[in-house]
């Protein structure tokens, strides 16, 4: 009965240790965006759609993330600029294009204009 115990044990410890292996393994995803000028961006945004898994670029402006194996779907965003996939690659250089290419008006308000002719009364 001992040995019987034994391997039913041991059996369900390689099941729960290969079964752990299997859903920890993660993706990563190093590389960089840039804007529609070439220049490097700051504080770009990478993440992995359907999930709370993002990162930023970081003092380098270089993008590092880590994917959960499962992640299909896995874009990079900044400011001012389209979004953009990033697929299957492990590493990428994303050039973001401008999202502001029909913008045909420019509104300017100040109200710190207004503020002080209201003190100013």
């Amino acid at each position: 009965m001992g040995k019987l115990t034994l391997k039913r044990v041991a059996l369900l410890f390689i099941c729960t240790l290969s079964f752990t292996i299997s859903f920890s393994q993660q993706r990563k995803i190093t590389g960089a965006g840039r804007d529609d000028r070439g220049d490097p961006t700051v504080e770009a945004t990478a993440a992995a759609r359907n999930t709370r898994v993002t990162a930023t670029t970081d003092a380098n402006r270089t993008l590092r993330i880590n994917l959960p194996s499962n992640t299909i779907t896995s874009v990079i965003c900044y400011a001012g600029m389209v979004t953009q996939e990033l697929g299957n690659r492990h590493t990428v250089k994303v050039a973001l294009a401008s999202a502001y290419n029909n913008l045909t008006d420019v509104v300017v308000s100040d109200y710190g204009a207004i503020y002080s002719i209201l003190l100013n009364q």
